[in-house]
């Protein structure tokens, strides 16, 4: 499960922990969680959203931030339990990241 930044790579400066993606070993009969970490190394506000092509087998949590300077945010996945007889998913996730505008910043505060 590999993880596609959607971020301007010019306005927002994204890590994404693990670099190598998630991996949700077999058997997949029970629910299996990992952690995600997003920080934001840039200077400016960022928000993020993630996506998924099967909503219906993950729980993310959360979704969706926002994310100061230097600011981290751990994020909960976790893949529901799944027939073990169904083939290995080949799911994917989508990371969408794009700087807040100054009347975004002043709304929120």
């Amino acid at each position: 499960f590999f993880f596609r930044e959607m971020a301007e790579q010019l306005e927002v400066q994204l890590s994404i922990l693990p670099k190598e993606g998630l991996y949700f070993p077999p058997p997949l009969d029970k629910s299996i969680e990992n952690t995600l970490e997003l920080k934001n190394d840039g200077n400016k506000v960022i928000t993020y959203k993630i996506k998924t092509t099967a909503p219906t087998h993950y729980h993310v949590k959360p979704r969706m931030g926002i994310l100061i300077a230097g600011q981290h945010s751990k994020v909960k996945i976790t893949l529901r339990a799944q027939d073990p007889k169904a083939p290995i998913p080949q799911h994917k996730f989508q990371i969408e990241a794009r700087p807040l505008t100054q009347d975004e910043v002043n709304e929120m505060t």
